[in-house]
């Protein structure tokens, strides 16, 4: 798989949230496009980015680590991320590394995005 093919973003604007759709691979590769692609959101003042996660096949420790880097640097910045539609693969992944304890998890996409309109 090369490196376009890895990850698949797809991005809109609902209200004053950003909703970021991922499919594919999250890895060591992907995860940097993905940690740039959001990183410029988070540091434009976003108030809030929801990260559907449902076309995830694919989540390494790597892919953890950016999430997890993503996370806190929203934190720093005051940007609310919101992680929804997770595969039954990335939510076992989810719950044995501990992320679902760290992570806002919401089960449908519109549960993310109404808790992410509150914000404003």
């Amino acid at each position: 798989m090369n490196e376009e093919n890895r990850i698949k973003i797809t991005e809109e604007v609902v209200g004053t949230s950003l909703l970021m759709h991922l499919s594919g691979h999250l890895d060591v590769v992907s995860g940097s496009i993905l940690e740039k692609n959001l990183a410029h959101h988070i540091l434009s003042d976003r108030i809030a980015v929801v990260i559907d996660m449902e076309g995830v096949e694919y989540l390494s420790s790597a892919g953890l680590r950016t999430l997890l880097l993503m996370v806190k640097q929203s934190r720093r910045y005051g940007t609310q991320l919101f992680f929804c539609n997770l595969s039954s693969f990335v939510k076992d992944i989810f719950e044995v590394s501990g992320f679902n304890a760290l992570l806002t998890i919401f089960e449908t996409q519109e549960g993310a995005l109404k808790q992410a309109e509150s914000l404003r």
